[in-house]
């Protein structure tokens, strides 16, 4: 039954769209304002897998929703915009706010899987508005009924009052709240990529989010041109750093995997080798990086392999030939392709040789 009552708020959002008339634009608007929080809200605190999991699935087609309302304001320049951007960020930031709590769901892992698939998109549309949205947001922002900077002060007590009102009219602004929530989320799921108490499939889905948002921060993929140096909300050199803690995360869930996991040779293993090798391929800034965190965990199997060996598979555990098989292939597979297409600055030296071997 909660079921039905979610689907059929959901086809309300839908029906009511920015580009309609006034009317149902005002409908669709309030519907999203009284409506939106609390949803999610009785969502994350329901015990019933179905509905958190269906909750992962509408946060994701909310968050594209959203992303399209606000494409919509940004074409038009006026007060009423403006104010719909702020609107449309705070649902945003509810919206992600849930998925946090669903990311970190390790009850029922189904949920969690599902919560960080839901989680990709939405950090891509936060990204893609923020960046567009947030050129000339000040993190702080006058609500309505401010004061007019320049209106006449008539002496020193009636200055003071003004100020302290004036500051008690200035609030967050809801993008930069957004985008908050999402750098949030991001690092949640950063963190279950290397946490070995996290289930494998979660794992897998987390370096998979990792690695599409560390080449989005890098600017790949995107019109990440729109983030000037001017930027209000986003800095460029701090999108660079997400970018690289992204990519760290990808390279020390790999080496924790091969080195102290009990399936070294694994699917987890083997989606962490393939998301370092398509970052390394698709972006410049993280080339070295990358195929460094390759060459080093594929140096380590083999020692693991060695050691296995010598010790006749006494130690227990025992890897078997199939999945040793799929390891060795996968890196030779990515090895192969990092050499064909990979900046050429990124292979030599040390890892010229070590790729090589």
């Amino acid at each position: 039954k909660k079921l039905e009552k979610l689907k059929q708020i959901e086809e309300l959002f839908r029906g009511n769209t920015f580009n309609k008339d006034d009317d149902q634009e005002s409908e669709a608007k309030d519907a999203m304002t009284v409506v939106l929080r609390p949803m999610f809200e009785s969502i994350v605190t329901e015990t019933d897998p179905r509905v958190r999991k269906f909750g992962c699935e509408l946060s994701e087609r909310v968050c594209v929703l959203l992303g399209e309302n606000m494409s919509a304001f940004s074409s038009a320049s006026s007060v009423s915009s403006s104010a719909a951007v702020e609107r449309n960020g705070g649902h945003f930031a509810s919206v992600l706010e849930s998925l946090f709590v669903l990311v970190s769901d390790g009850q029922f892992p189904a949920v969690q899987k599902r919560a960080t698939a839901a989680s990709a998109n939405a950090f891509r549309e936060v990204l893609v508005n923020a960046a567009i949205e947030g050129a000339n947001v000040d993190p702080m922002i006058d609500s309505e009924g401010s004061l007019d900077e320049g209106e006449e002060k008539t002496n020193t007590q009636t200055t003071k009052k003004k100020t302290k009102k004036k500051e008690e009219s200035r609030q967050y602004s809801n993008v930069a709240l957004m985008w908050e929530k999402a750098l949030a989320l991001a690092r949640a799921i950063s963190a279950n990529v290397s946490n070995e108490t996290v289930n494998d499939g979660v794992r897998m889905q987390s370096a998979k989010f990792c690695e599409s948002a560390c080449l989005l921060l890098a600017g790949v993929g995107w019109g990440a041109s729109v983030v000037k140096p001017t930027h209000k909300l986003l800095k460029l050199d701090e999108l660079g750093k997400l970018s690289d803690e992204k990519r760290d995360a990808l390279g020390d869930g790999l080496k924790v995997t091969i080195e102290k996991g009990a399936k070294p040779c694994g699917p987890l293993t083997l989606t962490l080798i393939g998301a370092l090798g398509t970052v390394c391929v698709k972006s410049e800034r993280h080339a070295v990086e990358s195929l460094q965190a390759l060459v080093n965990a594929s140096s380590t199997l083999s020692k693991r392999f060695k050691s296995e060996e010598g010790s006749g598979g006494s130690s227990g555990g025992a890897i078997s030939a199939s999945a040793k098989a799929s390891a060795s292939k996968a890196f030779a597979q990515t090895f192969t392709e990092i050499a064909k297409k990979a900046p050429s600055f990124a292979i030599s030296g040390e890892l010229k040789d070590g790729l090589a071997s």
